[in-house]
């Protein structure tokens, strides 16, 4: 019909616009239906980002005398790394981060 909007499928017109409600955080589930902040909008439903959950605990070697824990991106890379401090050492270790919540080696 001439002057009606239709959408393509998959989407739903929400105020005069085509979104995908599975993925829009300001349309999530349904029209009108805002994620708030730190939430992401995943298959319709606001979700908190990094999907809520822990993931399973990982044990990582370190040596004997750990006295502190630091993050910070060592290297630049736009990773968050773990570096390790051995008080009665001098020395420190560098755990890098693989950019999903887990350290590669």
């Amino acid at each position: 019909m001439a002057g009606v909007c239709v959408c393509p499928a998959g989407q739903t017109l929400c105020s005069g616009t085509c979104t995908n409600t599975a993925n829009d955080p300001s349309n999530c589930g349904g029209c009108g239906t805002t994620c708030g902040g730190l939430m992401v909008c995943a298959t319709g439903t606001c979700t908190p980002c990094g999907g809520g959950f822990f993931k399973p605990q990982v044990t990582y070697a370190t040596g004997a005398g750990v006295d502190a824990l630091a993050l910070g991106d060592v290297y630049g890379r736009g990773k968050l790394d773990v570096v390790v401090g051995y008080g009665n050492a001098d020395v420190v270790q560098t755990l890098l981060g693989a950019g999903d919540g887990t350290l590669g080696h």
